[in-house]
């Protein structure tokens, strides 16, 4: 897949600590045929024309990046750690914008990354920063990051990026690539999804707004932001809900299993 000019980043929100799911499960590892389910939410996004991609861990992350290693590729993912996770979803956003504008890291010290960044030789170790960077004008939750910078992973600053929930195993490219399309085609700068004409995830923010999801804060997404430019949202109606269930609880992970079970008859 080449990166394009006109392509927007995804940012893929894993994070959270399952504690809906109940008995100790993490829901982004349960099994779904023979992939966890992170690993399909990764797939689909992957297929679609969303570059560069970033995945946010924080809850048990060493165990979900090895879980998710066999089903990835690192030349197409890039897993970023967000060690303030228990703040909340937004300190995931916090930590994938960042990890875009700035191709810095928090501070695991193990992930290495073929793709290339500025100030960064191809293949070598991308890790956070801890000091002030040259442009410091952000701190993501206390922690200067160097937002809103230009020196963006692909050395191309992306459209804007789709923010995608870790746990819709059932998502699909054509989703995604669909409101890519939506947000080419109508220059508006939010872009929402419809299932049978109520609002949904993932939602496509153009870059533009990025300073504004810097600034979200506690357990969302860019929910406010959507609100406060209501006259910049457009939707797109996709029909069944299906593609976004979630598998928050034990009872919805079950619903989503026969869902996939009965797309493989």
């Amino acid at each position: 897949m080449q990166t394009d000019h006109n392509l927007p980043a995804a940012i893929i929100l894993a994070a959270g600590t399952s504690n809906r799911m109940g008995n100790g499960r993490h829901k982004l590892l349960l099994p779904l045929g023979e992939r966890p389910v992170l690993a399909h939410t990764i797939a689909a996004t992957v297929a679609s024309q969303a570059r560069p991609i970033i995945v946010v861990l924080g809850y048990q992350a060493a165990l979900v990046r090895s879980a998710i290693a066999p089903f990835i590729d690192d030349n197409e993912v890039i897993s970023v750690e967000n060690p303030h996770y228990l703040q909340g979803m937004s300190t995931s956003l916090h930590a994938g914008i960042c990890a875009l504008q700035s191709g810095e890291y928090p501070p695991t010290g193990q992930h290495r990354s073929n793709r290339p960044s500025a100030g960064h030789p191809q293949g070598m170790p991308l890790q956070w920063n801890e000091r002030t960077s040259q442009a410091d004008s952000h701190h993501c939750r206390g922690i200067p990051c160097g937002c809103p910078g230009t020196a963006y992973l692909t050395g191309i600053a992306p459209t804007g990026a789709l923010i995608i929930l870790g746990d819709q195993p059932l998502l699909s490219s054509h989703i995604l690539d669909t409101l890519i399309l939506a947000k080419n085609t109508t220059s508006k700068p939010i872009v929402v999804p419809l299932y049978d004409g109520k609002r949904g995830n993932p939602v496509l923010f153009d870059r533009s707004l990025f300073p504004e999801l810097l600034q979200v804060s506690g357990d969302e997404g860019g929910r406010s932001v959507v609100a406060r430019h209501q006259q910049d949202v457009t939707g797109v109606e996709l029909g069944d809900a299906v593609a976004t269930y979630d598998v928050d609880t034990w009872e919805a992970y079950q619903e989503v299993v026969r869902e996939w079970q009965r797309k493989q008859k």
